[in-house]
């Protein structure tokens, strides 16, 4: 009955590295036979699951965007998999991870007044619960536009002043109310390049609280290629 933690697994390949004669028999049980002495050897150690796993969590927990190298995706696959339940977006190949934490907003009534003096748009069931209900609404809805907005900004912070917005189209298909939990992420699917700049397709969307894309977006972004 030992114990089969990837790291007991990772010392024993260590030691088999070294000519030590050790076997799996079962799931939890091994046969070792004694040898004089180990031969020298080359290894290089698995990385640590524990400090992988802390940073994925922190990048859920504030919307960052991380990628760990080296690292068997599979050692924490129950986190990663707990990581996606609660919105982050991770990809994962042979040995690597990359999460993207999902962007979270609580927009009240005050929030939809100031944008609506901002953007002049002033239709009543954005901040009039009777006019809203009786559209068919629960309540008074978010701007379509300054949803937008919020997935523009995503988009904006990562390419920063150096890069360009070429593209950029939204579809808006539900409505989402303020007080309520909702995120925001995007995912890069497509990169080239050319003599001078490269280019990113991106797809975005904006979630509410049960997880349905009531925003989805693409766009294309163009970063300059950095001096070798």
């Amino acid at each position: 009955n030992c114990a089969i933690e990837p790291e007991i697994v990772d010392l024993i390949n260590f030691l088999k590295s070294g000519g030590a004669k050790i076997k799996f028999i079962g799931k939890r049980t091994l046969r070792i036979e004694g040898i004089k002495s180990l031969k020298s050897t080359s290894y290089s150690v698995m990385s640590d699951r524990i400090e992988a796993g802390t940073f994925c969590v922190a990048a859920c927990l504030t919307g960052g965007n991380l990628k760990i190298h080296n690292l068997n995706p599979k050692v924490i696959k129950t986190e990663l998999t707990l990581l996606k339940k609660v919105g982050a977006k991770i990809k994962t190949s042979k040995k690597q991870i990359h999460i993207i934490g999902p962007k979270k907003i609580l927009v009240d009534r005050k929030q939809l007044v100031m944008y609506a003096g901002a953007s002049q748009d002033f239709n009543e069931f954005h901040y009039d619960d009777e006019v809203a209900k009786k559209a068919g609404h629960k309540g008074i809805i978010i701007h379509g536009a300054l949803k937008s907005a919020w997935l523009a900004q995503l988009l904006i912070e990562f390419i920063g002043i150096e890069g360009k917005l070429k593209k950029f189209n939204v579809s808006y298909r539900g409505v989402d109310f303020p007080y309520e939990e909702l995120k925001y992420y995007g995912e890069i699917t497509k990169i080239y390049a050319n003599e001078s700049s490269g280019f990113a397709e991106v797809e975005l969307a904006l979630e509410n609280a049960e997880g349905k894309k009531t925003t989805p977006a693409s766009a294309l972004i163009e970063l300059p290629k950095k001096n070798k």
